[in-house]
């Protein structure tokens, strides 16, 4: 990966944010925005580095070493639950097995 992006100019790291609102999720992956409104959000699941999104047809990648602590990616994830559709919730069962401990 880190060749293929070099081959084109890109660097391998970028900064990141994710946020979420009430309204929508945000990610902005240096010269990369995308919004994304909570309804589209359609699963929420963990690999063995990162959480993705799952938005439609795309997804959004939050690396797992982003957060401080356990109770931090346990946290954020709570809050990413509460605002994910009931339906994104039941096809996140990764996400609720965190939550529940």
């Amino acid at each position: 990966m880190q060749k293929a992006l070099a081959a084109r100019g890109q660097a391998y790291e970028q900064p990141l944010t994710l946020r979420l609102t009430p309204e929508v999720l945000v990610y902005d992956l240096e010269d990369v925005t995308m919004t994304a409104r909570w309804p589209c959000v359609t699963d929420l699941y963990r690999t063995r580095k990162y959480w993705v999104f799952l938005v439609q047809s795309s997804a959004m990648v939050l690396p797992r070493r982003f957060f401080t602590s356990p109770e931090a990616e346990r946290d954020f994830i709570v809050q990413a639950m509460s605002l994910m559709t009931d339906a994104a919730r039941a096809r996140s069962p990764d996400a609720a097995e965190l939550i529940k401990g």
